[in-house]
C-alpha cells in the first residue's frame, strides 16, 4: 500500500491501520510526518521535499491512500499502481 500525506490524521491513520492488517507500507510525506510513519512501522519512507516522487516510488501497489490528494489517479497508472488496483484520493 502507498500512502501519502502521513503528516495528516488521515495518512496516519491509513498507515496505522494498514500496518495492523498486515499490509506492507511505503509512506509519503516530510517533516514530522516521516519519523511518525517509520513509527507506525512503514518499511519505506519517502520524503517527498526530497526527492520526484513520481520517479522515485516503486510499485505496483493494490492500493494507493492518496490523503494528501497531492496527485492524479493517472499519474499513478500504469507505474505505481498495480493492474487490479484502488486509488483512494483524499478526503476519507
Amino acid at each position: 500500500m502507498l500512502v501519502t500525506g502521513v503528516s495528516g490524521g488521515a495518512g496516519s491513520l491509513a498507515v496505522g491501520i494498514a500496518r495492523k492488517l498486515g499490509a506492507s507500507v511505503t509512506a509519503i510525506g516530510s517533516g514530522r510526518g516521516l519519523a511518525l510513519a517509520r513509527k507506525l512501522g512503514a518499511e519505506t519512507v519517502i520524503d517527498r521535499k526530497a526527492v520526484d516522487v513520481l520517479a522515485t516510488v516503486q510499485g505496483p501497489f493494490d492500493v494507493i491512500a492518496d490523503a494528501a490528494a497531492a496527485y492524479r489517479w493517472r499519474q499513478w497508472r500504469g507505474s505505481a499502481l498495480g493492474r487490479i488496483g484502488v486509488d483512494v484520493a483524499g478526503g476519507f
